[in-house]
């Protein structure tokens, strides 16, 4: 398991703090290599966007790829 926490959504902004044996940029890698971009916030916390275009679907894959992530 990656992430520890998400944080409450106020915006189209998602921010996850991760475990603290988790660094943000092994993950930030992982889900680059699936062609999903984030932004690091911190050694253990990451940003991401959701855009207009953004569908269910996408927000499947990225979830499956979370899920897949061994640290």
């Amino acid at each position: 398991r990656a992430v520890s926490t998400v944080l409450p959504v106020e915006t189209n902004i998602v921010i996850f703090q991760l475990e603290p044996t988790v660094g943000a940029t092994a993950l930030l890698r992982h889900l680059q290599r699936k062609a999903i971009l984030a932004s690091m916030i911190g050694p253990h916390s990451i940003r991401m966007v959701l855009h207009l275009d953004i569908t269910d679907a996408h927000v499947d894959r990225v979830v499956t790829a979370l899920r897949a992530f061994s640290p």
